[in-house]
């Protein structure tokens, strides 16, 4: 909590991701991160996360759409960006 004003500070990034040459990829850049492959591990990956802002590679949040917009919708924070994947046209 800030001592100031008793919110708690979201200041870290975590990414979410199905392929892991995208998670090496932000490792590189000192973002740290959770292999997931369904459904199920997003939402307690989510769940379990104390970031200010998840990174979601696009074909992943596509395949999860619906628990990334339930998750929205309870939640105002963490902010969920979704980054394209290698392949991505």
């Amino acid at each position: 909590m800030s001592a100031n004003t008793g919110y708690v500070v979201y200041q870290q990034i975590f990414a979410i991701c199905n392929d892991p040459d995208t998670l090496q990829g932000l490792a590189l850049a000192e973002v740290p991160g959770q292999l997931a492959h369904t459904p199920e591990e997003l939402r307690e990956a989510l769940e379990n996360t104390n970031a200010g802002l998840i990174i979601i590679n696009a074909k992943f949040a596509e395949a999860c759409s619906n628990i990334i917009e339930v998750f929205r919708a309870k939640h105002h924070l963490p902010l969920i960006t979704v980054i394209p994947d290698q392949q991505s046209d």
